[in-house]
C-alpha cells in the first residue's frame, strides 16, 4: 500500500518555493529603492562637499545598480533628519 502523504523532500521544496515567491517581490522593491546618502560639512561649502563625494558615491551605486540621492547638509545636526526622510 502506497503512503499518500507528501515526502519530507516535497514538503521542504513546497516551503522553499512558497517562501521565495512571497519574499521575492519585497527583494525586488528593495533593489529599486533609492539610496539616501547624507554627507556632512567636510568642505568649506556644501557645493564643495558635493563635488568631493559625488564621484565616490556614483561609483558605489553604479556597482550596486541602485539609484541614489546625495544630500549635503550645512551642519552636523542636519545629518539625522536627512536620513529619516
Amino acid at each position: 500500500m502506497k503512503d499518500k502523504r507528501p515526502s519530507k523532500l516535497n514538503r521542504r521544496l513546497l516551503c522553499l518555493t512558497t517562501g521565495a515567491s512571497i519574499t521575492s517581490p519585497a527583494f525586488i522593491r528593495a533593489q529599486e529603492a533609492r539610496l539616501r546618502l547624507p554627507v556632512g560639512p567636510f568642505q568649506p561649502t556644501p557645493s564643495d562637499t558635493r563635488q568631493a563625494f559625488e564621484p565616490f558615491f556614483k561609483h558605489v551605486t553604479d556597482r550596486l545598480g541602485r539609484p541614489y540621492d546625495l544630500m549635503v547638509t550645512n551642519d552636523r545636526a542636519g545629518l539625522i533628519p536627512s536620513c529619516s526622510r
